[in-house]
């Protein structure tokens, strides 16, 4: 009887030892999941980011370039030597 009562307590004890395993495996993998899922959104929204800074630095340079290349006085203020001499020249070939 202590046999069987012994044998009923140990697959008892491993009953609830599987679940409790799978419990922290489960916790495991979905923790790692989340951490890999949200290094990927990082990297998406800093690449999106970097993409849309880029593109405004860019229209911002070629704007302020565009308004420096109207007056010579800024084009030799400020050192965009040749993007004025090209429109000046264009200007003078036009004229």
């Amino acid at each position: 009887m202590d046999r069987r009562l012994g044998d009923a307590l140990a697959i008892a004890a491993n009953a609830q030892a599987i679940p409790l395993i799978a419990r922290y495996a489960i916790l495991l993998i979905a923790r790692y999941a989340i951490l890999l899922i949200a290094r990927y959104a990082a990297l998406l929204i800093a690449r999106y980011a970097a993409l849309l800074i880029a593109r405004y630095a860019i229209l911002l340079i070629a704007r302020y370039a565009a308004l420096v290349c109207v007056s010579a006085e800024g084009a030799a203020l400020t050192g965009i030597a040749v993007c004025c001499s090209i429109c000046f020249n264009e200007r003078r070939i036009a004229s």
